[in-house]
């Protein structure tokens, strides 16, 4: 019951027919212009309720879409980054004061040679100490995508959607 939009990276990466989004002020730019656009075009296309709206989004694609919607706190309900490092530069928390309720999902792969551990856990800090809503799920695998990562995403998405945890549902029946 939800409509997938995927938004390609503007910088070519490492492995042949591979893109990536790049920290830069243009990139940054460039990717919350073609992110807002693909959101518009769907939502002109399909009836998707604008406090329905998720960004996701894998590596550099999620620190991406963590800048994107601390952007844009209004324009998403919360933000997923799989293995995809809290966005330095640019002030991605210049918004502050809407962002303190605003959820997070941040998935990181424990044995990642793109986003170490040590980094996430300086990150947690900064979390904390901005007092912002972060849910943190760690996977035993390297720089990957699982289905397992997918499966805990649409959890977490439908918790928020529907106001049940899956605990709860659990405990209904």
């Amino acid at each position: 019951n939800y409509v997938g939009v995927g938004v390609r990276g503007i910088a070519r990466a490492a492995a042949p027919a591979e893109f990536c989004w790049t920290q830069s002020t243009s990139g940054i730019a460039a990717a919350e212009e073609r992110i807002l656009a693909a959101v518009d075009k769907a939502q002109s296309k399909f009836n998707v309720h604008k406090g329905r709206i998720f960004l996701a989004g894998y590596e550099a694609g999620g620190t991406m879409a963590l800048r994107v919607a601390l952007r844009n706190p209004g324009r998403f309900a919360a933000a997923v980054s799989v293995n995809g490092a809290f966005p330095e530069g640019e002030r991605p928390l210049a918004r502050l004061d809407h962002l303190r309720k605003f959820p997070l999902l941040v998935a990181h792969c424990r044995d990642s040679g793109t986003y170490p551990v040590e980094r996430l856990c300086r990150e947690l800090s900064l979390f904390h100490a901005a007092g912002l809503s972060v849910t943190l799920r760690q996977y035993p695998c390297g720089d990957e995508l699982n289905a397992q990562m997918l499966h805990d995403m649409n959890v977490w998405i439908m918790e928020l959607v529907t106001g049940v945890t899956t605990s709860e549902v659990g405990s209904r029946e």
